[in-house]
């Protein structure tokens, strides 16, 4: 009786095995075939758009975008598209130093969800740069520049009949033909909006005005002939409202000054810094409502470094990389990056034979290339570093750094090398372990089954 129970049990689990790895290898199939789906001309995902076809056409050598807005793409859904979107949504974003990283970019980017990062704004550039962010695209009210900003924000009633708000700002771009702010108008009140902006001397470039929503809350947007050479240039921007009542309404600003130039009331009375958006004549219009601007510059995937900066601590190389984009910089923090006379390279330009070559990203998410160098140099891989990476120089294991605060950096002797980067997690290490054991474990109980039948029987007989 307890063999024949032995004998079912065992069949019973074989099955279940053949079973298990019937569903894995079917799966495995599909996916071969199927993924990426765009490639593979699969039905099932929806015809590209103007806009998807076009980042697709630009951004052929692994550049990121950045969707503004909750559902410009439904979460991971860029992907099928073969668009690598630094939006998301996984567990990924619970990581401290993301986390830290993106709320460096957008205050308020985990307020909505701690694992789905949220843009409605950004308030720094810099850092979509340092990731290899090419272009920013959404809707074409939200794909402007943001002024910077903090997340200490909030309305402020500041109009009403006679008074003004100035506020002074800089352009970052040529081209300045559109201002967006938001406001607020609670009690749905009927009445005109004006907008006045003055250069530097005080001259009048625009004055527009346009009648008030009927919304509680929502943007005033102000489009004008471009301003062609409006980058680095200071500008003076005055608001003031006409209401029934001459109660105004609300604009929202921030609770300290975020950018160059005052802002206050034509009372004297100083505010925060407006939630400003400039637009500049570089936005792409497609066909299917949504716009895309491409930033004027940004981080190549892989990148050769001619300049290396040492910091104390992580929160230093966020903050210096905050305050200004500089290309082929690596920053390096002594905190997560043991060295043993860590300090500053100092530049050292380029030549023009040194160069990155036949980059080559595998589907599995491992990367290689060819690096040619005339001194010993850093090269920067511009993707996330979880600790789980490692590096090979001409196939001998070498250190991986974590460059630029998230990033995977590797040191390269001079001379011609070829580098790989292969994804080797040591849980996955220790999971072969377990499951090697486990096998060796089941294998050694079938080839003794009968050895323990016997003495179960020899058991069950006393």
């Amino acid at each position: 009786m307890i063999r024949l129970f032995t004998a079912r049990k065992f069949v019973v689990s074989v099955c279940a095995v053949i079973m298990s790895l019937s569903v894995c290898f079917d799966m495995g199939y599909f996916a071969s075939h199927y993924f990426p789906w765009i490639q593979q001309s699969a039905s099932t995902i929806p015809t590209p758009t103007d806009t998807v076809r076009y980042l697709q056409k630009n951004t052929k050598h692994q550049e990121k975008i950045l969707t503004k807005g909750s559902w410009t793409f439904f979460p991971a859904s860029n992907m099928y598209y073969g668009l690598r979107d630094v939006n998301g949504h996984g567990f990924i974003f619970t990581d401290k130093a993301v986390r830290s990283y993106y709320e460096s970019i957008n205050p308020q980017a985990f307020d909505h969800s701690p694992t789905r990062p949220y843009f409605g704004r950004v308030s720094n550039e810099n850092l979509l740069k340092y990731m290899g962010v090419k272009y920013v695209e959404g809707d074409p009210l939200d794909v402007g520049q943001d002024m910077p900003f903090s997340a200490r924000t909030r309305y402020t009633r500041v109009l009403g009949n006679g008074t003004k708000f100035i506020q002074e700002f800089t352009a970052d771009n040529s081209g300045l033909n559109t201002l967006t702010f938001p406001i607020n108008n609670d009690k749905n009140r009927k009445g005109t909006l004006t907008l006045n902006l003055y250069d530097k001397q005080g001259h009048l470039l625009v004055s527009q005005t346009q009648k008030l929503k009927g919304s509680e809350q929502g943007s005033a947007v102000f489009e004008f002939s471009p301003l062609q050479q409006s980058k680095g240039k200071s500008f003076r921007l005055e608001i003031s409202a006409k209401t029934k009542d001459g109660k105004g309404i609300d604009l929202f600003t921030d609770r300290k000054d975020m950018y160059p130039g005052d802002s206050k009331l034509s009372t004297g009375k100083k505010t925060g810094d407006l939630a400003l958006v400039c637009g500049y004549n570089n936005l792409r219009e497609g066909s299917d409502g949504m716009s895309v601007r491409q930033l004027d510059d940004y981080a190549p995937q892989v990148e050769l470094i001619d300049e290396v900066k040492v910091k104390n601590t992580d929160k230093q190389v966020l903050e210096a990389m905050s305050k200004s984009f500089d290309k082929n910089r690596l920053y390096l923090s002594k905190e997560s990056v043991t060295l043993a006379k860590a300090k500053d390279s100092g530049k050292i330009a380029l030549e023009s034979n040194e160069r990155i070559s036949n980059v080559d990203n595998q589907r599995n998410g491992n990367i290689s290339f060819d690096v040619n160098t005339n001194r010993q140099r850093y090269v920067l891989i511009n993707e996330y570093n979880d600790g789980n990476w490692t590096a090979y120089v001409d196939g001998k294991k070498t250190d991986l750094y974590k460059g630029n605060y998230l990033f995977r950096a590797v040191n390269v002797p001079s001379g011609k090398h070829h580098v790989e980067l292969r994804y080797e997690p040591k849980v996955l290490k220790v999971s072969c372990i377990i499951a090697g054991a486990g096998v060796l474990l089941v294998t050694g109980l079938f080839l003794a089954r009968k050895s323990i039948n016997r003495k179960l029987e020899t058991l069950g007989g006393e």
